[in-house]
This record gives C-alpha cells, structure tokens and sequence, in this order.
C-alpha cells in the first residue's frame, strides 16, 4: 500500500495541488479510510456498496505509461490509438498498438461487464450510437442551457473548475465529442482482443474515429479536457477526479513516453477508405 500511495503522489504532485490537499487525498486511501480495505474490513460484508469512483483503476499500473516496442500498426492509426490514451492510461492498455495488452479472456470479460457486449449485433449497436456522437450530442445541447438536473449541475461546476485552472476560457464548453469517440476505440481494441473484430474493421473503426477527431480539436490538451469534461458530466463532479484526470493529462502531454509527446496533434494521417465493417 505504501508503495501504491507513493505513486498516487507522484502523479498527482504535478497537477500543482498545495501539500495539505495532496496529503487528504493520499490520506483518504490508507487502509481503514473506506477507499481502500484491509483485508479483516472486506471479510466484513460481500460487497461495497458503491465503486471507488475512478480510483480502483487509476493506480492499478506502477509502472506508468504502457507501449510496445515494435507497434503493428502504422503512425497514422497509433494516432487513432492516441485519441483515447485518457482512458488508455485509466485501464493500463499499452498506448500504441492496436491490442490493449489484456489478451483474450480479459477482453471478453471488460466488454461483458464494462459495456455490454458480448457479441458482434450488439458491438454493431453500440458502435453505431458512439460514431453519431448520441452521448456528446446531448451533453451539447445540455451546454447551451436545454436541460436541467443532476448532469448540468456537474457539467456547471467542471467547467469552474476549468476555467479557475487556465485550461479553457470563460463562458466556453469544448466539444465533448472525443466522449464518445475515446470510448468508441477503447471497444474496438477490445472486441479485437476478443476476436469479435478482425484487424480490418478494427483498423477502419480506429480511422473513421481519428478523422472525426481530427476535425473536432486542435490539440491533445484541447481533445483531453473535452473527454475530462464529459466524464464529469456522467460519473458526478468531484474535485479530486478532477485533479487526477488533470494531472493525468499533464502527465500525458509532458511525459517523454506518451503517444501525445512522440506523435504531434497535427501530422497528417492516412486510413484506409475500404469498407469493411
């Protein structure tokens, strides 16, 4: 554990967080907090009763950004892969290749219980609402003060927090579309580790989801705090998610390793146009 709240440190520090707030929320992970359970505490009951917000996957990898050395995928799809490195980083994926890393099994099992699918009709389903930005859509017309309720109330408040940080400017909303798209390729990767998609129409996904990317955002930064953005709005506005999503992205955009550092926003990339999905 000790070696776990050191690196939660590392990451954060860099987010510019003052030491006595660094020290709360490290804190609030020691054995015996409720975040993290000894194992006397979780013999106690079977289940808790509601997630570790994104701190059960944040600090799972200790061994930082993850990529292999020889990608079987050219520069214009690593940039693909590239477009969802926050979540790529959230889950441990490698962050250059076509495949996450997870194998198989593993595969299989996150698009079972992390989206619900579990075979190609419902992989076709789901890819479809993604590439027509249904989720960025309505959280846009949310933005320009259509709707009301739990999610624009987040959605006010992240975009304070934004906009106190320097990251966007007042009275702005970025386009939220890389939420859906992000996530879009993080199932594609995955149904290709399943084996529900071959290499071709994995390959077409990840390019039919750069260029939408690509046409949207005129940076990594700009592409990562609309998916910070969304993610706010759908999983609640909590200061601490926020801080870690920033520093992530800091990390992101900084870190020799990173797809975002070794591969610039604005090169240009090319897909192939045959369809086969």
């Amino acid at each position: 554990m000790s070696d776990q709240l050191d690196e939660m440190r590392a990451r954060l520090a860099p987010s510019g967080i003052d030491e006595s707030r660094l020290e709360a929320v490290t804190d609030a992970f020691r054995p015996g907090r409720g975040l993290v359970q000894t194992p006397e505490a979780q013999g106690d009951q079977d289940e808790p009763d509601e997630p570790a917000s994104i701190y059960n996957t944040l600090f799972d990898d200790a061994e930082g950004l993850l990529s292999v050395s020889a990608p079987s995928i050219t520069k214009s799809y690593q940039w693909a892969v590239a477009c969802g490195a926050d979540l790529s980083y959230l889950n441990g994926y490698y962050m250059n290749d076509l495949p996450t890393g997870l194998g198989r099994q593993a595969a299989l099992a996150e698009l079972a219980e992390d989206w619900g699918v579990e075979s190609k009709t419902q992989l076709r389903s789901i890819a479809a609402s993604l590439k027509s930005g249904e989720y960025s859509t309505e959280y846009a017309a949310m933005a320009a003060g259509r709707a009301r309720g739990r999610e624009a109330e987040n959605m006010r408040q992240a975009l304070q927090w934004f906009t106190r940080d320097g990251l966007i400017e007042k009275s702005q909303t970025p386009s939220m579309l890389i939420w859906d798209l992000a996530r879009l390729i993080i199932i594609t990767r995955l149904a290709f580790d399943a084996t529900l998609l071959t290499r071709a129409e994995a390959l077409q996904l990840l390019g039919q989801c750069a260029l939408k990317a690509q046409n949207s955002y005129k940076s990594w930064q700009e592409l990562s705090v609309g998916f910070q953005l969304a993610r706010h709005v759908w999983a609640g506005a909590d200061e601490e998610d926020y801080l870690i999503l920033k520093s992530n992205m800091q990390l992101l955009l900084t870190d020799a390793d990173s797809p975002w550092v070794k591969l610039k926003f604005n090169i240009k990339c090319v897909f192939s146009t045959t369809n086969v999905v």
